[in-house]
């Protein structure tokens, strides 16, 4: 259990945390986890490591489905992660280990202020020890970075300012009326 631990969740610089998370009843659907400093990244492994079974598949369409739904919220969030040029700021990021089942709440920012969250759910893992290691040190992370948030509470999110915006539209219009 330890040797797969070491494989499976490195340090490979003190500013960078690796974890790679595989699903213990469906070994294809797999995706690599990690802390850049104080940014959360995820990597598309799962779905490049299963070109050779694609190509090969004596039905591909199916075959590329399958992987297709399996990798869709990591891929949208690295082209959010690409499009933005960085990743998600750890204090952005919530994992949830129960029962080993890991999954993954990270939000995405415009301009400062939340704007969606990408909800990640790989399911029960093969490794939940690794799993649980890369929690406390996202936890541990966390305890020593300044927050990525400009306000607090609902003003962090844009459907905070919406709301309040719509508040506001709707109080003048009634002003004018009277």
């Amino acid at each position: 259990m330890e040797e797969i631990i070491k494989k499976e969740s490195t340090m490979t610089s003190p500013n960078t945390f690796t974890y790679t998370a595989r699903n213990a009843h469906d070994p294809e659907k797999v995706i690599t986890l990690t802390l850049v400093d104080d940014t959360f990244k995820i990597n598309l492994t799962g779905l490049f490591d299963q070109a050779r079974q694609i190509t090969s598949a004596e039905k591909p369409m199916e075959v590329t489905q399958t992987q297709a739904s399996i990798q869709a919220k990591p891929m949208v969030m690295k082209m959010l992660e690409t499009s933005s040029g960085e990743g998600v700021h750890i204090n952005d990021t919530r994992v949830i280990l129960r029962d080993n089942a890991l999954k993954i709440i990270a939000w995405y920012r415009l301009a400062g202020l939340r704007l969606a969250p990408m909800i990640i759910n790989v399911g029960e893992v093969d490794n939940p020890a690794g799993a649980e290691e890369f929690r406390s040190e996202l936890a541990r992370r966390k305890e020593s970075t300044d927050s990525a948030s400009l306000f607090f509470g609902p003003l962090d999110y844009w459907l905070g300012w919406a709301g309040i915006l719509l508040f506001l539209f709707i109080f003048i219009r009634k002003k004018k009326k009277d």
